[in-house]
């Protein structure tokens, strides 16, 4: 059954679930401080970060990029002490 766990699939899962919840309230902590909070939701904040990707010019290279971010956010993710570079 889905819901029978092993002790150590519980472990992994609070794991994550902690890891998760500190950089969700990192987010509001810096919403917060910045008084952005009005404006801007936590869940904003990560949709924008879900659009960011790191990529390679060319297939054998070894230099990587950050995808293309428009200003408005990168400003943003800056204002909130994000740094993409």
């Amino acid at each position: 059954a889905p819901y029978k766990r092993t002790n150590s699939e519980l472990e992994a899962w609070s794991f994550i679930n902690h890891i998760s919840l500190l950089y969700f309230y990192g987010i509001v902590k810096a919403l917060r401080e910045n008084e952005l909070t009005e404006k801007y939701s936590p869940e904003d904040i990560l949709s924008i970060g879900k659009n960011i990707y790191r990529v390679r010019e060319h297939y054998h290279s070894e230099d990587n990029r950050i995808s293309e971010v428009p200003k408005k956010e990168l400003d943003l993710l800056t204002c909130l002490g994000v740094n993409l570079l």
